[in-house]
């Protein structure tokens, strides 16, 4: 493993944080009009500028996992039944509450137990994504904002 720049870690904590802000606004807009198929591809946008950053400076395992919830996302806003509807929320809840334990670990990153929690639970959050994808989502192409 590698050494990130200090410089960089602050950026993106500074980035992350302000992302959070919209995600957890979304979120309370979804709460209200779960339907809204906009909101669910706002959401894939704003994990999108998360990921770019994870991926452009090596995180993988948590890039991975931010695809995968921009995918979910995206594929929610194509799809019409309730229930794939409320796994994605179920899901995109957790990742704001995942995404506040990476920044929590990004501003204390010797906290050895705090990374191994962060992996098991990306880890876990990831394979669910995936399986939504695999399943509800199986058959929507369209999983990014090119029109």
């Amino acid at each position: 493993m590698f050494k990130i720049d200090g410089e960089i870690i602050q950026d993106l904590i500074k980035t992350s944080e302000s992302i959070l802000s919209e995600l957890e606004k979304v979120m309370n807009e979804l709460k209200m009009s779960p339907a809204n198929k906009e909101l669910y591809e706002k959401f894939g946008q704003q994990i999108d500028r998360i990921y770019g950053t994870l991926s452009t400076i090596g995180m993988t395992n948590i890039a991975e996992y931010t695809m995968m919830l921009k995918k979910v996302g995206y594929a929610c806003s194509q799809y019409e039944e309730k229930t794939g509807r409320a796994r994605t929320m179920n899901l995109m809840e957790n990742a704001v509450a995942n995404l506040k334990i990476f920044n929590d670990f990004l501003k204390n990153p010797k906290d050895k137990e705090k990374a191994k929690l962060l992996k098991i639970v990306v880890d876990r959050e990831k394979d669910k994504a995936i399986l939504l994808m695999n399943t509800i989502y199986k058959g929507i192409t369209r999983t990014t904002t090119n029109k």
